[in-house]
């Protein structure tokens, strides 16, 4: 079973083990308004993606991949109410050509994507 760790902010649950099953966070995400992110993406050669408040700090570790021909999808990641959220993707090409291909599900229309690319 997948679980997720608990963040910090969400203080109306408490779950012995400090996780939240993907029911859990579907149903808190839904009480509480709270803006989720999801996806599926792919790196060659392999790839981190991370959360952060900070565009100058990576954040927190959502999912990673090392085998380009697999897609990894990742589901629930909650973003923080009222800032900014950015998303950093780490690719690493082990030579030859190499690329990048990913979709990204915001859950509710209380965010909007804005788009940036730093090479």
């Amino acid at each position: 079973m997948t679980t997720y760790n608990t963040p910090n902010r969400i203080e109306n649950f408490a779950f012995t083990d400090g996780t939240l099953t993907s029911d859990q966070m579907n149903a808190l995400a839904n009480s509480q308004n709270l803006t989720t992110l999801s996806g599926v993406l792919t790196a060659d050669n392999s790839f981190e993606l991370y959360i952060s408040t900070n565009d100058n700090e990576l954040g927190n570790l959502v999912t990673s991949g090392d085998f380009w021909p697999s897609a990894y999808s990742f589901s629930l990641a909650p973003l923080t109410l009222g800032v900014t959220n950015y998303l950093h993707l780490v690719a690493h090409n082990a030579g030859g050509p190499g690329g990048v291909l990913g979709e990204f599900h915001l859950n509710n229309d209380l965010g909007k994507w804005c788009r940036s690319l730093g090479l």
